[in-house]
């Protein structure tokens, strides 16, 4: 007819598979319930593209894979011609969304992407980008919250000299409370603003320099002001801080 040709295979009575030739030059093979595409078949669209699995209506409906022409790749569940249920989306590049999809649309699970700059899995829910891992080809991860698209809220960070940092970030710069330990086995506790040690802290010396730990205020990365200064556990001097020099020891 004027939508195409049709060729249906018998079997006890009842057709059991059927082979259409679209106008358009889509070809159809599979089965059907007499009416409708329906049950397990293979469409080959006249784009290029390909879907191998499950037919209601005439309609994508259960599981199945749909290849585009370009590469891209969709193994999951349909309903109604629209990817909606659990399913993985594999884009050309190699990149991924693996988990919900509603009408076309991924709501919730992981996407992954793979870069010249490193591996990125993102954590959606209800569509928003909520988190995310990363290994950088430097050798730095990082693992934390996003708001915004930002990387802000708190996240754990391990740099490739073998630094490590775990606290609270705001745009990707080190911002709130947090702890950061070097490679040296010095680290700091407390206050932090655009990267820096900022505000009131507690940095302990490494076992190369002289003394157990600096309590007081720091800014922009050092301590300025008052602050505690203790050559040991429990012995501890009061003294005054300008630009990271101790300016003054109180006995």
């Amino acid at each position: 007819n004027d939508t195409g040709t049709y060729t249906a295979t018998y079997k006890e009575y009842s057709i059991d598979n059927l082979s259409v030739l679209f106008s358009d030059g889509t070809q159809y093979s599979g089965a059907t319930d007499g009416i409708n595409l329906s049950g397990t078949g293979n469409m080959q669209f006249a784009n290029g593209d390909q879907y191998t699995g499950k037919f209601e209506n005439g309609l994508r409906s259960g599981q199945g894979v749909y290849v585009w022409s370009n590469g891209d790749i969709y193994d999951g569940a349909w309903d109604k011609d629209a990817m909606c249920g659990s399913g993985k989306y594999t884009y050309a590049d190699g990149s991924y969304a693996q988990g919900d999809f509603e009408n076309n649309q991924f709501t919730d699970g992981s996407y992954k992407v793979v870069n010249s700059f490193g591996e990125y899995t993102f954590k959606i829910e209800d569509q928003d980008v909520v988190s995310v891992d990363m290994v950088l080809t430097s050798g730095t991860k990082y693992s934390g919250e996003m708001e915004d698209s930002k990387l802000t809220g708190t996240a754990q960070i391990t740099y490739s000299n073998g630094d490590k940092y775990s606290g609270r970030v705001n745009d990707g710069y080190k911002t709130g409370q947090g702890s950061y330990t070097w490679s040296s086995g010095a680290s700091y506790a407390g206050d932090w603003e655009n990267d820096k040690m900022n505000g009131q802290g507690t940095y302990f010396y490494s076992n190369k320099e002289t003394g157990y730990k600096l309590t007081g205020n720091f800014v922009k990365g050092v301590p300025d002001g008052e602050c505690r200064y203790y050559a040991t556990s429990s012995e501890s001097y009061k003294t005054d801080w300008k630009n990271g020099k101790c300016v003054k020891v109180y006995e």
